[in-house]
């Protein structure tokens, strides 16, 4: 797995202690981090070709990776008195969908864009997760 997917997700969990008492907000916080990480890599970004290397061995390592990383999340709330429900496909497109806007921001016009987006990202957390 790729290195800076390693560290990402090792970044992701070193942040879960503590967020048992709001974990839609953690997983908002991890959406919003990714998106704005990979705005500021953009360049890096945009000489892979996404969807080959999804498909590519490495790629489906990498999503075994996340879904690793969101099976120790709700472990984690499960052990402190919360029941978290995640589909983690519905996560990573999620995800997939904020980096996309994120990285094209500057043609949605700066004075709109972020509104909009955190509003985006609420909607998309709601249909992935579900606390009870």
């Amino acid at each position: 797995m790729n290195q800076r997917h390693c560290a990402k997700l090792e970044y992701i969990l070193g942040l879960l202690p503590g967020t048992e008492s709001d974990p839609t907000q953690y997983v908002k916080q991890i959406i919003l981090h990714s998106s704005q990480h990979i705005y500021q890599d953009r360049f890096y970004w945009s000489q892979k070709e996404d969807v080959l290397y999804l498909l590519s061995k490495e790629g489906k390592m990498t999503i075994q990776k996340y879904e690793e990383a969101v099976s120790k999340m709700i472990a984690y709330w499960k052990e402190h008195g919360k029941e978290v429900a995640i589909d983690t496909k519905k996560l990573l497109t999620a995800i997939g969908i904020a980096v996309s806007l994120a990285t094209n921001r500057e043609y949605m016009g700066y004075d709109c864009f972020e509104p909009l987006f955190l509003g985006i990202v609420d909607y998309l957390v709601s249909q992935c997760m579900q606390v009870k």
